[in-house]
């Protein structure tokens, strides 16, 4: 308890939790507030107030897990997918590549424009030399999640996003 340094409560997980690369975020629907806690293959999102943990997941590849708001990106080789906090699946994209690194748009970036202007956007490297950006909302029957693709004609090993530009090396 942040007032008095009592322990509020405490929340076992489970018996072999892999929590490297650590991240943890504060998430909120209509009525609780949440704690999610990302680890390199371990998604949890706990209850604020009781503990308790509301949504458990686990992912077969170590390091494949990146932040996009609130919602996890899950990398594996050439396919992308889209997590909730809750565990569960927004979308899922295959490439005809592996995927190497990312960078997100965000609303309000660097304070250039308002944010109903600015779409939250993932963009999303790859081995075959494609830039991707990915909307993070794909509409209503998910069919609008890639935005924009453009050959760079070289493995996209970096990327980057810099006053609403993307760049890549």
């Amino acid at each position: 308890d942040a007032n008095n340094g009592n322990v509020k409560w405490e929340t076992k997980l489970n018996d072999f939790p892999t929590l490297s690369n650590l991240s943890i975020n504060l998430w909120g629907d209509h009525e609780n507030k949440y704690i999610i806690l990302k680890g390199d293959k371990d998604l949890y999102t706990i209850n604020i107030e009781s503990g308790n943990i509301v949504a458990e997941k686990r992912f077969d590849v170590s390091f494949s897990l990146g932040d996009w708001g609130y919602n996890t990106m899950q990398f594996d080789d050439n396919k992308l997918t889209l997590w909730d906090p809750m565990g569960e699946k927004v979308w899922k994209y295959e490439a005809n590549s592996k995927f190497y690194n990312y960078d997100l748009i965000k609303p309000n970036a660097e304070g250039l424009l308002d944010n109903n202007e600015v779409v939250p956007t993932a963009i999303v490297g790859s081995k075959n030399g494609v830039l991707r950006a990915f909307n993070m909302d794909g509409g209503w029957f998910g069919w609008n999640i890639l935005r924009w693709s453009a050959a760079t004609g070289a493995s996209t090993s970096r990327v980057w996003v810099n006053s609403l530009r993307a760049f890549c090396l």
